[in-house]
C-alpha cells in the first residue's frame, strides 16, 4: 500500500531523519475514529494501526480528533501505565512494537489526517521539533498529490477518489484492498443506525464490543454484517 509519489517520498525521508521504524498516513472518513491508512513504509505500522481500529484508542484517533502530537513511548515496561498503553500493549507486544505516535496534519481538502510513526523499540523521536518539520512536509506533499490527481488524473485506482472526490464507499472491495474495508466498516455502521435507530457513536461502539468479544476484526466484522451473516440484532445483545 503505497501513496502518491510526492508523499513516499517524505514518508521514507521521515523515517530516516526522525529514527523511527516505518511511518504511514491515515486520513480520516466521515464517522469518528475511523479512518483509512493510506499509506505505509511497511507491514509494522500497518499492523498497529489495525489494532487502534479495532479498540477505537491510541495516538492516531487522537491526533485525528484533536491535531498535535500524541505519543506511547515505552509500550513494553509494565512501570508505565498511560490510556494509551493500558490498551494498546498487548497487541504491541505480540507484533513488536516498542512506540507508536501521531501528529495531526493539515490537508487543503479540510480532511482529518495524521502522520503515523511506529518504533519497534521504546523511546521518542529524534527531534520534537523535527517531528512538526516532517509532519508539515508530508502534509505538502500530500497537498501536491492531490493537486496532481485532481488536474491531470492518474491511471489505476487511487485513496484520493474516494477521500475527495467521493466514490461510492460501500461497493465491494477489490482483493487485498484495506482502504476500501476501512470504508465499509462506515457502511455497515450506517445499516446499523437506520435498522435500530441508535447514533452513529453507539452503533460503532456496538460493533467494536462485538469484534473484541469474538476477536474478530473491525472490517471483517463489517463485511459479515453487510452480507447478513451477522444478525444487526446480535450487536445489539
Amino acid at each position: 500500500m503505497t501513496v502518491a509519489g510526492f508523499a513516499a517520498v517524505a514518508c521514507d525521508e521521515a523515517v530516516w531523519a526522525l529514527g523511527v521504524d516505518e511511518v504511514g498516513i491515515a486520513v480520516g472518513t466521515s464517522l469518528d475514529s475511523v479512518w483509512g491508512l493510506v499509506g505505509a513504509t511497511g507491514p509494522l505500522v500497518t499492523a498497529i494501526d489495525d489494532e487502534q481500529l479495532r479498540l477505537g484508542i491510541g495516538p492516531v484517533p487522537d491526533a485525528l480528533r484533536l491535531g498535535g502530537v500524541h505519543g506511547a513511548p515505552d509500550l513494553h515496561s509494565v512501570r508505565v501505565i498511560d490510556h494509551h498503553a493500558a490498551f494498546l500493549a498487548r497487541g504491541a507486544t505480540r507484533l513488536g512494537v516498542g512506540a507508536v505516535f501521531a501528529i495531526g496534519l493539515q490537508l487543503p481538502t479540510g480532511t482529518p489526517a495524521a502522520l503515523h510513526l511506529v518504533r519497534r523499540t521504546p523511546g521518542a523521536p529524534i527531534d520534537d521539533d523535527a517531528v512538526h518539520v516532517h509532519a508539515k512536509n508530508v502534509g505538502v506533499a500530500i497537498a501536491r498529490d492531490i493537486d496532481l490527481r485532481l488536474m491531470h488524473g492518474a491511471a489505476g485506482d487511487h485513496w484520493i477518489d474516494r477521500f475527495v472526490v467521493g466514490r461510492d464507499a460501500t461497493s465491494r472491495p477489490h482483493v487485498g484492498d484495506s482502504l476500501t474495508r476501512r470504508l465499509r466498516v462506515v457502511a455497515a455502521v450506517d445499516m446499523v443506525v437506520t435498522a435500530e435507530r441508535i447514533d452513529h457513536h453507539d452503533a460503532l461502539a456496538r460493533l467494536r464490543g462485538y469484534g473484541f468479544r469474538d476477536d474478530r476484526p473491525l472490517s471483517d466484522l463489517a463485511e459479515l454484517v453487510l452480507s447478513g451473516d451477522v444478525a444487526v440484532d446480535d450487536l445489539m445483545r
